[in-house]
């Protein structure tokens, strides 16, 4: 309905009939509709029905209609921004849903943050792309002889307050859009913290389980040989993580 009126003049029938439903319309339900995404892109090309509605209210009530209004429309146009930085997201790595969900999740949550504060907008672009993101195969001997060959990653996410921070996962399903994933809600984690750390995460395609101490040895050596390039205690500090205990640790680091 609000959709077929947005080319009606705005004395019309139909645009009156708006008025007097945001008229009538309690505020509390009024706010319960613009906490939908989906009603805020709909109402948004009709703010200036708001503004008749806020003139037919008693004074009492003005100024909570009016703040309300005001925020509804700030959420609609974080709700624009929000979506086309998801989309950008998507159409760059489509293959990436692990990624994808984690970062849709973290913008929705703050989006009444960026509504208040929309200097903050531009940050969002950035954020939810790494500022490096290692591959690299890691060649290694097993117990019969047999050469193998896996592949090892580690995503530098953000190094905003301080050095990378993040566990390194040898798992059979590991790969860029589960690191990313996992780097990128390490930046958060690591924050609350409130020490100087930023947030990264790493690892490669590698199941531990079921190999030999030697094999599980020869690995670990094979990928710190290559890992080590990039990471030292002031840029990035990897951790354990799952298939990461004091064994592969001490592989890696001893």
């Amino acid at each position: 309905f609000l959709q077929s009126s947005k080319e009606q003049p705005r004395g019309s029938i139909i645009g009156k009939y708006v008025v007097n439903f945001l008229h009538t319309t309690p505020a509390a339900l009024l706010i319960f509709l613009a906490n939908n995404p989906l009603v805020r892109r709909t109402l948004l090309p009709h703010k200036s029905f708001f503004n008749c509605a806020l003139r037919r209210r008693t004074q009492t009530d003005q100024l909570s209609i009016f703040i309300f209004i005001n925020n509804l429309f700030d959420m609609a146009a974080v709700d624009a921004f929000v979506d086309k930085v998801v989309e950008e997201l998507v159409a760059r790595d489509p293959a990436q849903p692990e990624f994808r969900q984690a970062a849709e999740e973290v913008l929705d949550s703050i989006k009444p943050c960026l509504a208040k504060h929309p200097k903050y907008l531009s940050v969002l672009q950035r954020i939810v792309e790494p500022e490096r993101l290692i591959q690299f195969r890691v060649p290694w001997i097993d117990d019969q002889g047999v050469l193998q060959c896996n592949r090892g990653f580690r995503v530098q996410f953000s190094s905003a307050i301080g050095p990378y921070k993040g566990g390194l996962r040898f798992h059979p399903t590991v790969n860029q859009s589960i690191l990313k994933f996992l780097g990128f809600e390490q930046i958060f984690k690591n924050a609350l913290t409130t020490l100087p750390m930023g947030g990264g995460k790493g690892g490669a395609d590698f199941d531990p389980k079921g190999k030999s101490d030697r094999e599980v040895m020869a690995f670990c050596q094979a990928f710190m040989a290559e890992l080590s390039r990039h990471i030292g205690p002031n840029c990035d500090v990897p951790a354990g993580d799952i298939g990461v205990g004091g064994r592969e640790i001490g592989y890696m680091f001893g």
